[in-house]
């Protein structure tokens, strides 16, 4: 698309490198009206939006920082500042997607694809709605809302975490059990969720008959 000419200098230790992009006029006739609206207000611009283009594609082309831009192309931060216009309000990306569509209209293909593939690999992305624990909490959260939920909780979850901050407290010598790895602590929940549930039968009158056990009927 664009033209490097060659580099042209002068004599002695400091020769003039100029490396130019040029566009030709057909390849500038494909987005002039992207870059330069007809009818557009304002003060008239002191630099050709041709010019701008050009100076932008070769900073594209060199890598060059903007304060080295050549002068031939005009104050670098004029340049600077009308790229960063065209590009907030969208201008770039228009002009690449009426290249886009150019290039497969001349390989025989709709100008719009039908399907697009992105490589995992090279793009990054975000997750697509909640994680498994937010999910979770939206859902516990939901549930605390519920009048029913409130009454059941307030009348049985204070009196459990009493009886088992009680045995936490005689068998650990604190409300929290010590990091002794993941199947210790759960088999000492487990252990504690039996003593309190056998501590409860045994107030209610647990009592034998062979081979079964049953409450004492009152």
């Amino acid at each position: 698309m664009c033209q490097l000419p060659a580099w042209t200098g002068g004599t002695g230790p400091h020769r003039a490198y100029r490396f130019a992009i040029a566009l030709t006029d057909e390849q500038w006739e494909l987005v002039a009206d992207v870059f330069d609206r007809p009818g557009r207000r304002g003060a008239p611009a002191q630099i050709p939006r041709r010019e701008m283009v050009e100076a932008m594609l070769f900073l594209a082309r060199t890598g060059c920082q903007w304060r080295y831009l050549p002068e031939r192309y005009g104050p670098w931060t004029a340049v600077w500042a009308q790229w960063r216009r065209w590009r907030a309000n969208g201008v770039w990306a228009r002009a690449m997607a009426r290249l886009a569509a150019v290039v497969r209209l001349l390989h025989d293909r709709e100008p719009i694809p039908s399907m697009v593939m992105v490589d995992a690999q090279t793009v990054k992305g975000g997750r697509y709605g909640p994680t498994f624990h937010e999910a979770l909490l939206v859902r516990a959260r939901t549930a605390s809302r519920d009048p029913a939920w409130r009454a059941d909780y307030r009348a049985t979850r204070p009196k459990v975490e009493r009886k088992i901050a009680h045995l936490m407290r005689r068998r650990h010598g604190g409300r929290r059990a010590r990091v002794r790895g993941r199947l210790k602590v759960g088999a000492d929940f487990a252990l504690l969720a039996a003593s309190v549930n056998l501590a409860r039968l045994a107030v209610l009158g647990l009592v034998s008959s062979g081979a079964t056990w049953a409450v004492r009927p009152t």
